[in-house]
């Protein structure tokens, strides 16, 4: 009587002998270039690199790889030229910008600025701080979005415009949805007052200039009355924002009515990374308590999905190479769906690898992976590099990573 053949059996990756963590992180192709591109994003973060000096050395070291392939120390060249590369990168995506960009009509005071363009993601309500007695007691509610410019008005006419802003509307219905509807992709035009943020004042304050130049942002556009100075121009169609936004929406109504409004606000917190429907007083009950760091989607959800899916796919016998597949793309869904934050992209991409891994019959190369993790969250936005919450989420991995491999390894030989 014979058995059915194990569907996962003849699946199996190949077992590679442990390692201690130093050899594993130098046998990785990927950690060089890692390196190198994190020391170009440094230098021109605090020495300031110009574009042109950046990409020449960029150039010149794919020259000198060129010329020197055969030797041994050839690779170091292309390290130099990702170093380069990555330096020419973030000067650019920070500091450059076309001579349309509105940051030309920025003044010391703010000015009135009749400005068309489209909105860059869903609307959201910030609630206004009932706990701060320092807060300004007639400030209320505000709606909240990003806002990428196509025209400003000036006395000559309309004039193309570029720049991305953060775009403040004063609820004038409680009851309304934020923005009275309007989603991403929407052209709206808006009148409001255009403000740059000031360079810090005290020593220690915080440098709202130089995080709005991290996000792009070229500025804030208050506005006071929404149906008066907020008009929509037409209606964006579908594309993958829109149909994530629609996602959110409806996940977020579900949420509404399965919880109840005690309980949904850290329902969308935990599952969709809606912080902003918590209020301050729950928010600060999280920090107290030290907890606050499972309401960010992070690495540990997409871990969790990862290996729930994984679970499931397996009791129904899909095939692992198959499984490999899915979960990839449940992983990386889940992220977009949840805003990409740089913890969430990590966990992606070492996901996508281990998945990869399995499709290609490979062994799993975690420094490797880890590295590969690093540069496609600077490649994103080099600006997160220098993100607190980035560089813990990474550092605390690479730890958990360092260790494990070295406690593998010191078992591998013991007898």
């Amino acid at each position: 009587m014979s058995t059915a053949p194990d569907p996962l059996a003849d699946d199996e990756l190949p077992d590679a002998a442990p390692r201690p963590p130093w050899e594993e992180f130098a046998a990785a192709p990927l950690v060089p270039v890692a390196v190198a591109v994190t020391l170009g994003l440094v230098v021109d973060r605090f020495i300031g690199v110009a574009s042109v000096i950046g990409l020449s050395v960029a150039v010149g070291g794919v020259v000198g790889w060129v010329i020197f392939r055969k030797q041994p120390w050839a690779l170091a060249w292309l390290w130099v030229s990702c170093g380069g590369l990555a330096a020419f990168y973030h000067h650019a995506h920070r500091n450059e910008f076309p001579p349309t960009d509105v940051a030309r009509f920025a003044r010391p005071e703010p000015v009135i600025l009749k400005v068309r363009g489209t909105l860059a993601d869903d609307p959201f309500t910030r609630r206004a701080n009932t706990t701060d007695p320092l807060a300004p007691a007639r400030r209320g509610d505000v709606d909240v979005t990003t806002l990428d410019l196509t025209e400003v008005e000036t006395t000559a006419g309309w004039e193309a415009c570029t720049g991305r802003v953060r775009l403040y509307v004063d609820r004038d219905d409680p009851s309304s949805p934020p923005l009275n509807g309007l989603r991403v992709g929407d052209g709206v035009q808006a009148v409001g007052r255009f403000h740059v943020p000031e360079s810090p004042g005290n020593p220690g304050e915080r440098d709202q200039r130089s995080d709005y130049l991290d996000r792009g942002w070229r500025g804030d556009l208050r506005v006071n009355d929404t149906s008066a100075a907020v008009v929509r121009l037409d209606a964006g169609g579908w594309g993958v924002q829109q149909t994530l936004g629609w996602v959110r929406n409806r996940s977020s109504a579900a949420l509404d009515g399965s919880l109840g409004s005690a309980q949904a606000p850290v329902g969308k917190a935990l599952l969709l990374g809606d912080t902003v429907a918590l209020d301050r007083a729950e928010w600060d009950a999280y920090a107290r308590t030290g907890v606050l760091h499972v309401l960010a989607i992070s690495g540990q959800h997409l871990v969790l999905l990862a290996g729930f899916v994984w679970l499931v796919l397996h009791a129904l016998g899909v095939r692992r190479p198959h499984a490999a597949w899915v979960v990839a793309a449940v992983v990386f869904g889940y992220a977009l769906l949840t805003g990409l934050r740089p913890s969430a992209l990590r966990a992606a991409v070492m996901v996508a690898a281990v998945c990869g891994a399995i499709v290609l019959r490979r062994p799993v190369n975690t420094a490797n992976s880890f590295a590969l993790a690093w540069l496609a969250v600077v490649g994103v936005n080099p600006t997160w590099a220098f993100e607190m919450g980035c560089q813990v989420s990474f550092t605390s991995v690479f730890v958990t990573f360092w260790k494990t491999m070295y406690l593998r390894w010191q078992n591998a030989d013991s007898p």
